[in-house]
């Protein structure tokens, strides 16, 4: 939809990341609540379609719980990471943390977690991920996470993880009304294109997935460094 407006006023999406869930959630506790709801001893974790699905729907009970305030669900969502016996619990409840959760906790969560995960790639994309969409992430926050040792942009997977998910799935970091986050981007297209330039043989369109964002930032509706960001 986005694509054929002539202008794009993004400050309604940056609210809506901010407030909806909060808002709806709180209403809806009571269905939350039963949804979290487990067997005193939980069925074995298995990749078959219902207990995946039940899995989900537990997990976005928790994240929902979290975002209304529900005191009980700051416990229930550190329970769940310490014991979790499979990585989708795991990020869900680190991610609940992250984005609702209180005191040092959730920072000194996601330092285990990269400790204990640091030898496996695909797992340290989502803790890369899971922070860079995070709703209290900033450009600053993408930046500061660019300069951990474990970041670079020679990785695809490793930009995609980080830079491509801030941008696509961050509303309220890169829509800021000061345009900082389409100087972001830009920023990235020119390096991902002059590293692709660079090394001719590397592989994966690493430009290719920013650039297929350029219909959004190319017409912001702020000025100064957005309108940086056009084609």
């Amino acid at each position: 939809m986005a694509e054929r407006m002539q202008a794009i006023d993004r400050r309604p999406w940056r609210w809506r990341a901010t407030s909806c869930a909060p808002s709806w959630a709180g209403s809806s506790r009571p269905t939350f609540r039963a949804a979290r709801r487990q067997p005193r001893r939980p069925a074995p974790t298995s990749p078959a379609p219902e207990p995946a699905g039940k899995r989900a729907l537990k997990n976005l009970a928790l994240a929902h719980l979290m975002a209304a305030g529900e005191h009980e669900a700051q416990r229930l969502a550190r329970q769940q990471y310490e014991q979790a016996g499979n990585m989708t619990d795991s990020l869900a409840a680190l991610g609940a943390l992250l984005n609702y959760g209180h005191g040092e906790y959730p920072q000194q969560a996601l330092a285990g977690f990269y400790a204990r995960w640091k030898d496996n790639p695909l797992v340290v994309d989502k803790w890369f991920s899971l922070q860079a969409t995070a709703r209290h992430a900033t450009v600053q926050t993408a930046r500061e996470l660019m300069s951990h040792p474990a970041f670079t942009l020679r990785n695809p997977n490793r930009a995609r993880a980080l830079i491509f998910q801030f941008c696509l799935n961050n509303a309220r970091g890169m829509h800021h009304p000061d345009g900082s986050g389409y100087a972001f981007w830009e920023e990235q297209v020119l390096a991902l294109d002059a590293l692709n330039r660079r090394d001719r043989g590397a592989p994966g369109a690493r430009a290719g997935q920013l650039v297929a964002l350029r219909a959004g930032p190319a017409r912001p509706h702020a000025g100064g460094a957005a309108a940086r960001a056009g084609p």
